[in-house]
């Protein structure tokens, strides 16, 4: 037993202290550096690489760039600090010095006029540290305010991470409906979003659980395999979230008494979490693999037992505890003696208003007094009267002339926005152009201002071999106004030329076809990402009902008898500049039938602010809502769409451009 113990700190000694030759680098970049905002953030930055080998000595970078606190005002740069500080603290099992610093953290961005994502982050951090201890009542109030930021701010990754913790303390209050709906709510964030996808891994492992918890065993298998294959253990920046899916499959297994299995899981999540510091996790995985063992290998499950037992020393977590508790007071305790410094500044400025009244009445007292003496200088002031009228006669000429010249440029500025307006009418086509081509068909189209970054197109052409297609499109240009219009009447143009084009012959070259038209124009830059598109692009073929398609991140919507199925493409935006030199879009082709449904739209609808608490539409409802009127003839579906955006809207300002294409097959 002794030489086990003995063998785990010769393990964890070795691998914090590896990679020495970073820190004689850092020293070279600030040596000599009179910045302290540049000091600080090679720190942070070079000791967040430390931290992922050893969270010890990235507290060393840590202290070192505390030391030029008093000299940086950026309260971004300030919340970085605290923020890696943290987290150092937290892969030691510091769960004091943890709070600590994120409680740092939200006091320096509160103190911002307005609301940030990395505050957001702040909430979300600060209720994981109540959430470590088991205290759900007092982690709940943090992530519920996480997760109004993030929706404020448009953090949806953020929001994402929320609904994970929400489902899961919905799942140990025995509410097991109530948790999937918050999985399956973060894993549509993360699917859409389609950058992170080792968190829609991890919440169809606690979805598993769930099914797992209810005797549903080939659910709780179903989502197990989809978690694992999302994983990804070289992506050494989200080893928590990666040991935590193999901890969740583990625990699965564990239940089920199928302990090798249990026990392959839990100890790919231990090597990854010894590797990498993460003590913070080390003491969980360590009972359950004692608990696995137990039944199948005794002295394997003595050696883990007494591995838990040093890694998580009762009398140092209960004083953690206690100090994290004292620590959370002491931070509610600072805010109400704010409030009370306020409300003692506001008695204050009244009193000193009151002494400001009383001086005003003697000041008029003293006036009464000198309007005697005022008469005898009366002639001089009636001149002095004469000089000032002409003085602003002169005035009021000059402010006459000036009025003149601002309404006259806004005139110009009108007149040109109108004639804009024009020109996209005249590219957009109306109402009879969309019936004469797709019969049965409508177009909801709201524009945010005058001019529209959103578009919506059709096209009768003939292939080169003979066949006949009928092509539709809807486009949301990057930003609304001017600059979206502009993108839409370019997004228009190249989809005529690409139509008339010999070379042209499928939706995924057309819209080839129009990306490198956007980038030509544009050229590559740091502003690139503000001038794309996302663009849905179809043809069918209306003797054998086949459509071709293809997709820029946004999807097309099919419902065929009550029931919606997504058609998605590429996650790429047109003119967006990640895109590598050979990348071409996806051909693809879906079979439709009779009386299927086809929507196409912009991100508006679901996007818009409203409702009883002022929160998104969202996707999920705006599915629901299109599954509802499918059925319904086009006018009536027309009309129930605008009467459920702007009911839904009321009170509220528009966001952005909306528009919803729908054809029925």
């Amino acid at each position: 037993m002794k030489i086990s113990l003995w063998l785990l700190f010769t393990f964890l000694s070795l691998s914090a202290f590896s990679q020495s030759g970073i820190a004689d680098s850092t020293l070279s970049k600030i040596e000599g550096e009179k910045s302290a905002s540049k000091r600080m953030r090679t720190l942070v930055q070079d000791g967040l690489q430390i931290m992922t080998i050893s969270a010890s000595r990235g507290l060393k970078y840590s202290e070192l760039a505390k030391a030029d606190t008093l000299y940086v005002t950026d309260p971004y740069l300030l919340d970085s600090l605290y923020k890696f500080t943290a987290h150092c603290y937290g892969n030691i099992n510091n769960r004091t010095k943890t709070l600590e610093n994120h409680l740092k953290r939200i006091e320096v961005l509160s103190a911002l006029d307005t609301l940030s994502k990395p505050l957001a982050s702040a909430y979300f951090e600060t209720a994981h540290v109540f959430n470590s201890q088991g205290n759900d009542e007092l982690a709940l109030p943090y992530f519920l305010k996480s997760r109004e930021v993030s929706e404020q701010t448009g953090y949806k990754t953020q929001e994402g991470q929320v609904l994970l913790d929400l489902g899961e303390i919905s799942f140990k209050e025995n509410n097991p409906g109530k948790a999937i709906t918050f999985y399956e709510e973060s894993v549509e964030i993360f699917e859409e979003d389609g950058r992170f996808l080792f968190l829609v891994g991890l919440g169809k492992s606690k979805i598993a659980q769930v099914y797992a918890s209810q005797n549903k065993k080939s659910l709780a298998t179903k989502y197990c395999e989809e978690a694992l294959a999302l994983v990804d253990t070289s992506e050494v920046r989200f080893i928590d979230y990666t040991g935590e899916i193999f901890v969740n499959v583990g625990k699965i297994y564990l239940g089920q008494k199928e302990y090798r299995d249990a026990i392959s899981q839990f100890s790919i999540a231990r090597k990854l979490y010894e590797d990498h510091d993460k003590y913070f996790y080390l003491p969980e995985t360590y009972k359950l693999l004692a608990d696995a063992y137990k039944d199948i290998n005794v002295d394997s499950a003595f050696i883990f037992l007494d591995w838990y037992v040093v890694t998580n020393d009762s009398v140092i977590n209960q004083s953690n505890n206690e100090r994290v508790s004292q620590l959370r007071f002491e931070f509610e305790e600072e805010q109400k003696e704010k409030e009370i410094a306020l409300l003692e500044k506001e008695k204050s400025l009244i009193q000193e208003n009151k002494e400001l009244v009383e001086a005003e009445s003697s000041r008029k007292t003293s006036l009464i007094r000198l309007a005697v003496i005022a008469i005898i200088l009366t002639v001089i002031l009636l001149g002095i009267a004469i000089y000032l009228f002409r003085l602003s006669k002169k005035s009021n000429r000059l402010l006459s002339e000036q009025k003149k010249v601002i309404e006259d440029s806004n005139k110009e500025v009108h007149d040109s926005i109108v004639y804009a307006e024009r020109i996209q009418r005249a590219v957009i086509p109306q109402n009879e152009r969309l019936t004469s081509i797709f019969e049965n068909s409508f177009v909801y189209y709201l524009p945010k201002d005058v001019l529209s970054g959103d578009f919506y197109w059709v096209y009768n052409v003939e292939t080169n071999d003979q066949v006949h297609l009928k092509l539709f499109a809807v486009g949301d240009c990057t930003g609304h106004g001017v600059p979206g219009a502009l993108l839409s009447i370019l997004g228009v143009n190249y989809l005529n030329l690409g139509a008339v084009s010999n070379d042209i012959n499928s939706p995924a070259q057309a819209l080839d076809f129009l990306n490198e038209g956007i980038i030509q124009t544009f050229g590559f830059s740091d502003e690139m990402i503000r001038d794309g598109m996302d663009i849905v692009l179809g043809a069918i073929n209306p003797v054998d009902l086949k459509m071709y398609y293809a997709c820029a991140k946004n999807p097309i919507f099919i419902i065929r008898k009550g029931e919606l199925i997504t058609l998605k493409g590429d996650k790429k935006a047109i003119g967006n500049d990640s895109f590598s030199s050979d990348f071409r879009f996806s051909e693809l082709d879906f079979q439709l039938e009779k009386e299927d449904m086809i929507y196409a739209f912009s991100d508006g609808y679901q996007d818009q602010f409203g409702g009883p608490k002022g929160r998104k539409f969202k996707v999920k409802q705006f599915k629901e809502l299109l599954v509802e009127i499918s059925t319904l003839e086009l006018p009536e579906q027309q009309l129930r769409i605008q009467a459920a955006f702007e009911d839904w809207k009321k009170g509220y300002e528009q966001i952005d451009d909306v528009t919803l294409m729908a054809i029925r097959v």
